[in-house]
């Protein structure tokens, strides 16, 4: 069951994923914390067409249910 949730997961939230995958398959170090973000990174910039691997994406203001950003 983990394993088909793992997918839409990494789609939808990326920190939703990385809680998710942590406990799921039992990150006991930081080094798989590292190894999990920096999949998640390449993953992104492979989508994006970057050609810097790890280049970190422009956040775009957060807004609330009423539209005003902050």
């Amino acid at each position: 069951m983990g394993l088909a949730i793992l997918g839409p997961l990494r789609e939808l939230d990326e920190v939703a994923y990385l809680r998710f995958a942590s406990v799921y398959r039992g990150f006991d170090s930081l080094d798989d914390f590292e190894s999990e973000i920096a999949a998640l990174r390449t993953d992104r910039s492979q989508k994006r067409g970057d050609h810097a691997v790890g280049a970190p994406s422009p956040r775009q203001p957060d807004a609330d249910s009423a539209g005003a950003t902050r």
